[in-house]
Protein backbone atom coordinates (compact mmCIF):
# COMPACT_ATOMS: atom_id res chain seq x y z
CA UNK A 1 0.00 0.00 0.00
CA UNK A 2 1.27 3.41 -0.86
CA UNK A 3 1.18 6.29 1.83
CA UNK A 4 0.12 9.88 0.88
CA UNK A 5 2.25 13.22 2.61
CA UNK A 6 2.60 16.09 1.96
CA UNK A 7 5.98 17.35 0.99
CA UNK A 8 7.10 20.97 2.39
CA UNK A 9 5.71 22.82 -0.61
CA UNK A 10 2.45 21.42 0.70
CA UNK A 11 1.63 18.83 -2.94
CA UNK A 12 1.36 15.23 -2.01
CA UNK A 13 3.93 12.48 -2.09
CA UNK A 14 3.44 9.08 -2.24
CA UNK A 15 6.27 6.93 0.04
CA UNK A 16 5.85 3.43 -0.34
CA UNK A 17 5.03 1.17 2.56
CA UNK A 18 8.70 -0.16 1.87
CA UNK A 19 10.24 3.11 1.94
CA UNK A 20 7.95 4.07 5.04
CA UNK A 21 9.48 0.93 6.88
CA UNK A 22 13.31 1.94 6.42
CA UNK A 23 12.36 5.76 6.65
CA UNK A 24 10.91 4.80 10.65
CA UNK A 25 13.64 2.37 11.86
CA UNK A 26 16.20 5.45 10.97
CA UNK A 27 13.78 7.41 12.94
CA UNK A 28 13.59 4.65 15.61
CA UNK A 29 17.37 3.93 16.05
CA UNK A 30 18.25 7.97 15.90
CA UNK A 31 15.64 8.82 18.57
CA UNK A 32 17.45 6.11 20.55
CA UNK A 33 20.31 7.74 20.96
CA UNK A 34 18.03 11.24 21.63
CA UNK A 35 18.99 12.66 18.29
CA UNK A 36 17.69 15.90 17.70
CA UNK A 37 15.08 16.45 14.75
CA UNK A 38 17.69 18.41 12.60
CA UNK A 39 20.25 15.17 13.04
CA UNK A 40 17.24 12.56 12.57
CA UNK A 41 16.65 14.72 8.97
CA UNK A 42 20.12 15.34 8.30
CA UNK A 43 20.43 11.51 8.90
CA UNK A 44 17.48 10.53 6.61
CA UNK A 45 18.83 12.63 4.08
CA UNK A 46 22.59 11.24 3.82
CA UNK A 47 20.72 7.36 3.81
CA UNK A 48 18.56 8.49 1.02
CA UNK A 49 21.43 9.81 -0.76
CA UNK A 50 23.46 6.67 -1.06
CA UNK A 51 23.80 4.70 -3.85
CA UNK A 52 21.67 0.97 -1.99
CA UNK A 53 19.31 3.56 -0.50
CA UNK A 54 15.46 2.87 -1.21
CA UNK A 55 14.41 6.08 -0.06
CA UNK A 56 13.17 8.42 -3.31
CA UNK A 57 11.30 11.51 -1.09
CA UNK A 58 11.36 12.07 2.67
CA UNK A 59 8.12 13.69 4.13
CA UNK A 60 8.03 16.34 6.36
CA UNK A 61 8.59 16.84 10.02
CA UNK A 62 5.47 16.66 11.18
CA UNK A 63 4.62 13.21 9.10
CA UNK A 64 7.76 11.45 10.40
CA UNK A 65 6.77 12.50 13.59
CA UNK A 66 3.22 11.13 13.03
CA UNK A 67 4.99 7.54 11.44
CA UNK A 68 7.12 7.21 14.93
CA UNK A 69 4.78 8.16 17.09
CA UNK A 70 1.91 5.84 15.51
CA UNK A 71 4.84 3.24 15.16
CA UNK A 72 5.55 3.99 18.46
CA UNK A 73 2.12 3.37 19.90
CA UNK A 74 2.46 7.24 22.10
CA UNK A 75 1.25 10.67 22.52
CA UNK A 76 4.00 12.33 22.03
CA UNK A 77 7.70 12.09 19.99
CA UNK A 78 8.98 12.93 23.81
CA UNK A 79 7.28 10.37 25.18
CA UNK A 80 8.38 8.17 22.38
CA UNK A 81 12.29 8.96 22.39
CA UNK A 82 11.85 8.73 25.94
CA UNK A 83 10.45 5.13 25.77
CA UNK A 84 12.99 4.24 22.59
CA UNK A 85 15.53 5.28 25.23
CA UNK A 86 14.50 2.99 28.01
CA UNK A 87 14.65 -0.21 25.41
CA UNK A 88 18.53 0.70 24.84
CA UNK A 89 19.22 0.76 28.02
CA UNK A 90 17.44 -2.80 29.11
CA UNK A 91 19.42 -4.19 26.13
CA UNK A 92 22.87 -2.54 27.27
CA UNK A 93 22.64 -3.93 30.95
CA UNK A 94 21.84 -7.24 28.69
CA UNK A 95 24.84 -7.16 26.72
CA UNK A 96 26.52 -6.18 29.88
CA UNK A 97 25.54 -8.85 32.01
CA UNK A 98 26.49 -11.42 29.35
CA UNK A 99 29.53 -10.20 28.67
CA UNK A 100 30.44 -10.01 32.63
CA UNK A 101 29.08 -13.61 33.09
CA UNK A 102 29.88 -15.49 29.86
CA UNK A 103 33.16 -13.90 28.83
CA UNK A 104 34.18 -13.69 32.04
CA UNK A 105 35.59 -10.10 31.90
CA UNK A 106 36.20 -9.14 35.48
CA UNK A 107 36.17 -5.57 34.46
CA UNK A 108 32.66 -5.68 33.21
CA UNK A 109 31.88 -8.04 36.38
CA UNK A 110 32.63 -5.57 38.75
CA UNK A 111 31.16 -3.24 36.81
CA UNK A 112 27.55 -4.60 36.36
CA UNK A 113 28.17 -5.30 40.29
CA UNK A 114 28.53 -1.72 41.40
CA UNK A 115 26.24 -0.27 38.71
CA UNK A 116 23.31 -2.92 38.38
CA UNK A 117 23.46 -4.23 42.12
CA UNK A 118 24.86 -1.32 43.93
CA UNK A 119 27.97 -2.88 45.08
CA UNK A 120 30.30 -0.29 45.69
CA UNK A 121 34.34 -0.19 47.23
CA UNK A 122 33.77 1.42 50.63
CA UNK A 123 32.75 -1.87 53.10
CA UNK A 124 30.58 -0.59 56.21
CA UNK A 125 30.49 -1.65 59.33
CA UNK A 126 27.06 -3.90 59.97
CA UNK A 127 27.32 -3.17 63.40
CA UNK A 128 27.64 0.44 62.70
CA UNK A 129 24.67 0.63 60.72
CA UNK A 130 21.91 -1.67 63.28
CA UNK A 131 23.36 0.83 66.02
CA UNK A 132 21.99 3.95 64.23
CA UNK A 133 18.62 1.93 63.52
CA UNK A 134 18.42 1.18 67.41
CA UNK A 135 19.10 4.90 68.53
CA UNK A 136 16.63 6.03 66.45
CA UNK A 137 14.24 3.65 67.34
CA UNK A 138 14.29 4.14 70.80
CA UNK A 139 14.96 8.21 70.04
CA UNK A 140 11.03 7.83 68.56
CA UNK A 141 9.36 5.78 71.84
CA UNK A 142 10.75 8.40 73.71
CA UNK A 143 9.59 11.14 71.86
CA UNK A 144 5.93 9.23 71.89
CA UNK A 145 5.86 8.98 75.45
CA UNK A 146 6.49 12.78 76.02
CA UNK A 147 3.81 13.52 74.01
CA UNK A 148 1.47 11.34 75.91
Amino acid sequence: MVKKTRSKRGAYVRVPDDQKREIVSIIDAMASLDASWEVIELELHRRANSPKSIIDKIPNRQTLEKWAIAEGDCKTFTEYKQKRKEVIKVKLKQKAIKMALEKENATMLIFCLKNLCGWTDNKQDDNQDRSRTITLKYAKEALKEQQK
